[in-house]
This record gives C-alpha cells, structure tokens and sequence, in this order.
C-alpha cells in the first residue's frame, strides 16, 4: 500500500515512515497538509495517515480539503489530544483515529482495520 504520511515532526514523520516501510507499505512524506494535498494532486496513493496539530493548515482543514478532492481515499487522523481532535476529524471524514504515543501493533492493526473498510 503506499501511504501519505503527514506530520511536521520530521523525527517522528522518519521514524513512522521507517515502520510503515517495515510492514510492506510504501511511504511519501509531508510536512503539511499544503504539501499533502499537492501531492495527492500529482501521485497516486491507496491511505493518508495525518496528524492533526500543523503550523498552517490543520489536520482538520487538511481531512476536509482530501475529502472534496478524493471522497473514497482512507484516511487516519493522529494526534497526541484525543479529546479535542478525535469526533471531529472522524466527522471530516476519517476512518480511524490515533493518538500518540502509539504502538507499531496499534498501527499495523488500524491499518488492517481500514484496509477490511474499504475493500468492503
């Protein structure tokens, strides 16, 4: 599967985008929603995994602009607050939502998870 993975941490966006790798999956980082949404623009990706807290356009904002442009592609929201992130990115339209720290079995499962989603 190959995977936009969005986050303004690039420690964390690396460290994410290794394990991601280590499952199989094909990863293509950004560094905001701006340069996720042109990037989905120009390559084709199967999931977008992004964090909700970014300098500029917001996680939120980003989920919504995704699904105007691309209303089938999976999405997974990620913040380190679930409370005030988790029922509104779902409401924009994500499918799962993950709050950091998590683990890579957690990763790996809600992967799964939305993958049995959309094939359904």
């Amino acid at each position: 599967m190959k995977i936009l993975l969005v986050d303004d941490n690039d420690s964390l966006r690396l460290i994410l985008g290794k394990l991601l790798e280590e499952y199989g999956h094909e990863v293509i980082g950004a560094d905001t929603g701006t340069r996720a949404l042109e990037i989905i623009q120009i390559r084709h990706v199967d999931l977008v995994l992004t964090d909700m807290n970014m300098p500029g356009q917001s996680g939120l904002d980003t989920i919504r602009c995704i699904r105007q442009q691309n209303p089938d592609l999976p999405i997974i929201a990620m913040s380190g607050e679930s409370g005030p992130h988790q029922e509104p990115s779902k409401q924009a339209g994500a499918l799962a939502f993950l709050k950091k720290p998590f683990s890579g079995k957690e990763l790996h499962a809600i992967l799964e998870r939305c993958r049995c989603q959309v094939l359904a």
